[in-house]
This record gives C-alpha cells, structure tokens and sequence, in this order.
C-alpha cells in the first residue's frame, strides 16, 4: 500500500499537466504524505505490540499443516516480509520506538538494524 500511494502520489504531481504546483503547494503535499506515512507505520507498530504474534512466520503452521515436528522455537521467527517492512520504514523513522517494539514483542525474533535479538 505503500509503494501504491508514493507512486499515486508522485504521478499526480509529475503527470498531472493541469495542476498548478507551485513551491508552497509541493511543501504542503510533502507533508502531508510524511504525516500520512508516519501515520500508518505508528498504526502497524501499535498493532505489532499488541499482539506480537502477528509477526509470525508461517514456517510453524506449514510444518503442523504438513504432520511434521517444527523445530524448537520455530513459532517465534519473525516473517522475512515484515522485518523487511521494519527495516526499511519503521526503524529508519522511529528509532526510538525499536526498543520498545523488541521489549513489547520479546519471544520473536526481532532483528534490528545493529543486530539480532
């Protein structure tokens, strides 16, 4: 959804020859999509720590699913999708709330931008 709205966003302002883009008005729409973005990372962070087993990696389910013994631990693995979500969004704009996340979702296996925990 991401990806959608910056490539919206930058075809309105690029594409559209019929809007007026002046230097307040980019400044304005600037803003407002960093405010929207920082909005929807502090909404998926907020649903994160409330549940931290949304961060959970299907490896688990698909082992149950196929009759097999997960391994040891396998159920806090982290889904590659949303650490990558994390490392590219969340830790680069709130680097004061990585620690919070980790502390809040303790038995997954966050990975943080320095290092593993």
């Amino acid at each position: 959804m991401h990806l959608l709205l910056e490539m919206t966003y930058k075809s309105i302002l690029l594409n559209d020859g019929l809007l007026c883009i002046d230097k307040q008005r980019k400044i304005a729409l600037d803003n407002f999509r960093e405010a929207f973005d920082k909005t929807i990372m502090f909404h998926v962070t907020c649903v994160f720590c409330m549940n931290p087993m949304y961060l959970m990696s299907s490896d688990y389910s698909d082992y149950m699913a196929c009759g097999m013994e997960p391994p040891v631990d396998r159920q806090y693995d982290v889904a590659p999708f949303i650490q990558a979500y994390l490392d590219k969004t969340i830790y680069q704009a709130f680097h004061d709330w990585v620690a919070k996340l980790v502390e809040v979702a303790s038995p997954m296996r966050l990975r943080t931008l320095e290092r593993e925990i």
